[in-house]
């Protein structure tokens, strides 16, 4: 006769795992601090968020705040540093218009402190939030459930960006939104989370598009058809209002790109390089410091211009090797990712990895956590490395995969469930 083993009551499991996670997140703020975005790149979102004005087609900025932030060149002076609003803003034409709203959520919601501290609090929070949803599902065995503790909500690599002050974690929205739906989760803090913030991804980061319909449709036949429509209706609605132009140039990124291994032309894995060819082709330096003429509208037309024959030029003469890079980028996506500066097969190696448990996933039947990391990566891995910012979205899938090949069934058997 077996010995019946007590579970883990839910709350003690919860304030065990949020203590947990609440450590780790401080330690990866303190490890990575002097490991910032640089404030040339953040101080716009920064301001942007203290100069909103929806419907105006426009991202706002004060660029005089912006110069007296990038000059206290001092982390803990730029958490500590409080955005003002400006009678009148200028326009900054680089970057997509999503992330300042979600700093302006933070910064309501943390009044007390600097504004960049005040999204990096917010991010937390809301791994937090959506952890917890998951380890504190009861429907899940508790192998599931710590396994996911461990290997995502604690994992340094994925804490690393939590704690960034950029809006790469973000792209863990729709990669959580899938998982919920899969796992049939229904908490209300979680998935309130989700869906006021699914709409601000995408206008922070066009790249998730892929993944984001796919969030908005999986809703609709797995969720709700009524309540998948009238999301639909919002989602669609808000982006429509909120959405605003910029000139951010891809052919730069895919430029760039080419650079992820050895080639031909010499291309590194550097923006430097990507300027130093305009500088090449026009006798003129990119200023890339805000206010510089890299934000100047007819410049980056020309630049854009220049990027994108580069880039042609380069797949006229080498289609075989943009191809190449591509196959080894895509299966890169399912390993830790691409090591910017590290030895080319220390990278191949990984996308080796990448390969192997593409397969894996394959021939254990998860052919739909497949679809939904291809959909993760699908906005920029045919022509740019997936480095880990830029494959963020992707650890939460590729971490429930791995879960699922150990842990096939998930789901508490109903025998097993206390009755209420």
């Amino acid at each position: 006769m077996s010995a019946t083993v007590r579970p883990l009551p839910r709350y003690l499991l919860l304030a065990l795992a949020a203590g947990l996670i609440v450590m780790a997140l401080t330690w990866s703020f303190y490890q990575w601090r002097q490991q910032r975005m640089s404030a040339n790149w953040m101080g716009p979102f920064l301001s942007a968020a203290q100069n909103l004005q929806p419907g105006k087609r426009e991202f706002f900025f004060d660029l005089e705040d912006v110069i007296r932030f990038k000059e206290l060149d001092d982390v803990v002076l730029e958490d500590a540093y409080r955005f003002g609003h400006s009678a009148s803003p200028e326009v900054y034409i680089y970057d997509p218009i999503g992330y300042p709203y979600l700093i302006k959520v933070a910064t309501v919601l943390f009044p007390f402190v600097g504004h960049q501290l005040a999204i990096i609090i917010f991010q937390c929070l809301i791994h937090l939030i959506l952890c917890l949803s998951i380890i504190g599902q009861t429907s899940l065995t508790l192998r599931f459930r710590l396994l996911f503790l461990v290997l995502y909500a604690l994992n340094p690599l994925v804490l690393r960006f939590v704690t960034f002050n950029h809006y790469y974690f973000w792209q863990a929205i729709p990669s959580f939104w899938l998982l919920f739906l899969a796992i049939r989760n229904k908490s209300r803090p979680g998935w309130g989370v989700l869906l006021l913030t699914l709409p601000f991804v995408l206008l922070a980061r066009p790249t998730t598009v892929f993944v984001v319909l796919a969030c908005l449709v999986a809703f609709y036949f797995y969720k709700s058809k009524k309540w998948g429509l009238i999301y639909g209706g919002v989602f669609l609605a808000t982006v429509a209002v909120l959405y605003v132009p910029n000139q951010k140039n891809p052919w730069h990124t895919m430029y760039v790109g080419v650079g992820g291994y050895a080639n031909p032309y010499g291309i590194a894995l550097s923006d430097d390089d990507a300027y130093a060819l305009y500088q090449q082709k026009t006798g003129l330096t990119l200023t890339v410091s805000t206010g510089g003429n890299y934000f100047d509208a007819s410049v980056q037309a020309e630049y854009r211009a220049i990027s994108r024959n580069a880039y042609l030029a380069i797949w006229q003469e080498s289609p075989a090797l943009l191809v190449k890079n591509a196959l080894v980028y895509f299966f890169g996506g399912f390993s830790l990712g691409y090591i910017n500066k590290a030895p080319h097969l220390l990278n191949y190696a990984l996308a080796a990895s990448g390969l192997l448990f593409f397969g894996l996933l394959l021939y254990r039947k998860k052919g739909y956590l497949v679809l939904a990391v291809v959909l993760t990566m699908a906005g920029f891995v045919l022509y740019y490395p997936p480095i880990q910012s830029y494959m963020y979205g992707s650890y939460l899938l590729l971490v429930w995969g791995f879960i699922e090949i150990f842990v096939p069934n998930p789901f508490v058997s109903v025998s097993n469930v206390p009755a209420k």
